[in-house]
């Protein structure tokens, strides 16, 4: 016989299942998240990031040479470059 709460009726494994399932959704969402912020951060996607938008400007990420750090901030680094 099952444990019944409230007048409906509901059983209480139905409660507790539902309540275990949505923190394991909720736990493997922030695992998730946590991994795409972790590599954004990194300085392998940055370069990657930075490779796609120059070209979307005609110019390669090749062309570019980077030099001393002007400023940062937290949105990221700016450096000073030249182009060719």
């Amino acid at each position: 016989m099952a444990i019944s709460i409230g007048i409906s009726g509901i059983p209480l494994y139905a409660i507790t299942g539902s309540v275990v399932g949505l923190f394991l959704l909720l736990l493997i969402y922030y695992i998730i998240l946590k991994r795409r912020v972790d590599n954004i951060d990194s300085p392998e996607y940055q370069v990657a990031e930075l490779k796609k938008k120059t070209s979307d400007f005609g110019v390669s990420y090749k062309e570019l040479v980077f030099g001393k750090l002007i400023g940062k901030g937290s949105q990221g680094e700016v450096f000073k470059a030249t182009w060719r």
